[in-house]
């Protein structure tokens, strides 16, 4: 199991010391299982690239994720994880964290993706 490092991803406006629009990506291959740190409010940003040569569909799921309330629809379980999404040959995904936060609760694992590049986009 490996822990996918974050990348520090400059603001254009950052003022701090050393701070610009780019920097170079941290990329870690997936084994089996992964994790990674979530931020919420932050705006992070996971990076999946597929070098194999075969589709794979990654499992993104958070340990403490059971059920959330959805508006209209009650409870909705999160417990099996982030629905699983294929990444063909060479392809690229990038996927905003924030926009599912409920999958992201406890210690969060990446199953499914052995041999996928990984990268985390943190923004600081």
């Amino acid at each position: 199991m490996a822990l996918i490092t974050p990348t520090p991803l400059p603001r254009v406006f950052n003022t701090a010391p050393g701070a610009g629009v780019f920097a170079p990506m941290t990329l870690t291959t997936l084994g089996a299982s992964d994790t990674f740190e979530f931020r919420r409010g932050t705006g992070q940003i996971l990076f999946l690239r597929n070098p194999t040569g075969g589709t794979l569909s990654p499992l993104i799921d958070g340990g403490d994720g059971v059920t959330v309330p959805l508006a209209g629809w009650g409870l909705r379980t999160v417990s099996g994880g982030y629905p699983a999404f294929a990444i063909t040959t060479l392809q690229n995904k990038l996927l905003w964290l924030d926009t599912i936060p409920a999958f992201l609760q406890g210690t969060i694992t990446i199953t499914s993706g052995a041999g996928l590049l990984a990268g985390l986009l943190n923004p600081i």
